[in-house]
């Protein structure tokens, strides 16, 4: 590292500080403690944490947090999530910096130990880990936490809602771990409603306040698709915002690749097949897209091509998502810059075999099986664990065709 190119580092015999604010979600409290002790069980790391309700209005969740970390003080909350979480940097003493809320957990922290105690975090200067973000249905879309970085004098956070650090430096560290939230999973239409509202005012306040901006942009879309109620006026929004943003810094250039990706969408939740590829279209004729943004369109074509049986636009799709996916795997650091809210759930190594298995098939009634043998020949059947049990008849096809055409 040149030192002349960044601010000054924080230095400290404290390695991390783990920032949380607390709010009242004691259902929830206890396992993210429990989730973060192994950390906190080390001499290098801190919990700092904000109370933001106070004790008069407190369930007792800052009660529970008070068992883990000597470190709370109170914040008198006033609808800005990036003055909060100030307020936990303020008294932190650690050399990077990991925040979260009180209604996630990580499944593990393994990672975390593995990389300070080895001195990896030497060698980077952010990371990045998944989010699982469950839904009332009990599902969970897969998203993507820039949420730890390696401290400057100047680290700050800013947004008022979505908030974020005002500076990031690469190299980023991108970490297997991941969170369960359950912030998502609403115990009714009025509570979802609530939030939803909540955010899309504090939204369009940082608008007002700071002009807009591609990520700004993706935040307010992003609310408004979380309701068919407001899908329509997001896919509104994401339009006029893409024309406005005709030229953006190379850091939000992700969140425009994200807005393109959710137009598609758009079509497909409502099963408008021909107007989504009509959209991928134009997408591609008009614009730059990223490795990431065409995987994302082929998947969500190929999806709908499986429903029609259309077996040319599933395979054409298929061929664009693999050679992307291929690219991702290979690259991961670029492909690290790529990543967005909820992109990661298109390439999970589930959605990747299951678009796999179904080129498989229709190679199989298509009596292509060289083809379908291709597709097989991806399949990790070697690895340890790996349960292939669900593909053995469509496996079987493909032997028997082959075998066929050779006696033939």
């Amino acid at each position: 590292m040149n030192n002349s190119k960044f601010p000054p580092l924080v230095k400290s015999n404290i390695k991390l500080t783990i920032g949380m604010l607390v709010s009242n979600h004691k259902q929830y409290i206890r396992n993210c403690m429990e989730a973060i002790k192994p950390l906190l069980e080390k001499p290098w790391c801190e919990l700092v944490a904000v109370d933001t309700v106070g004790p008069e209005n407190t369930d007792g969740s800052i009660e529970i947090v008070k068992e883990y970390t000597d470190k709370v003080f109170r914040f008198e909350w006033c609808d800005d999530f990036s003055a909060a979480r100030n307020c936990i940097l303020d008294h932190a003493k650690g050399e990077w910096f990991l925040y979260f809320d009180d209604d996630e957990w990580f499944d593990s922290v393994d990672e975390f130990i593995n990389f300070f105690e080895t001195k990896e975090y030497e060698e980077y200067f952010s990371g990045i880990y998944y989010t699982r973000d469950y839904l009332p249905d009990g599902s969970y879309s897969m998203g993507v936490a820039g949420r730890m970085i390696r401290r400057t004098v100047n680290t700050r956070f800013i947004g008022r809602i979505h908030e974020g650090f005002n500076e990031v430096y690469a190299p980023n560290k991108l970490f297997n771990a991941f969170t369960h939230h359950y912030g998502y999973k609403f115990v009714d239409e009025e509570a979802k409603k609530k939030h939803t509202e909540r955010n899309v005012r504090l939204i369009k306040q940082e608008i007002e306040e700071k002009g807009l901006t591609a990520k700004i942009a993706a935040q307010l879309v992003q609310e408004y698709m979380g309701s068919e109620e407001t899908q329509e006026e997001g896919v509104k929004f994401a339009k006029e915002a893409l024309v406005k943003l005709k030229e953006v810094p190379a850091e939000e250039m992700s969140s425009i690749q994200w807005l393109l990706v959710t137009l598609v969408r758009y079509y497909a939740c409502r099963d408008l097949y021909e107007e989504a590829k009509e959209q991928v279209k134009k997408i591609t004729e008009n614009y730059i897209t990223k490795e990431i943004t065409r995987l994302c369109m082929a998947e969500i074509i190929a999806e709908m091509a499986i429903k029609r049986r259309d077996m040319d636009t599933f395979f054409e799709n298929l061929m664009i998502y693999i050679e992307n996916y291929d690219w991702i795997k290979n690259h991961q650091e670029e492909a690290i810059l790529q990543l967005q809210m909820d992109f990661p759930r298109f390439c999970t190594e589930e959605v990747y075999l299951n678009l796999l298995w179904y080129g498989a098939a229709f190679a199989n009634k298509l009596g292509e099986y060289q083809v379908a043998n291709t597709f097989w020949k991806r399949f990790p059947f070697d690895r340890e664990g790996f349960d292939g049990k669900k593909y053995v008849a469509d496996m079987k096809e493909t032997i028997d065709g082959l075998s066929k055409k050779k006696n033939t």
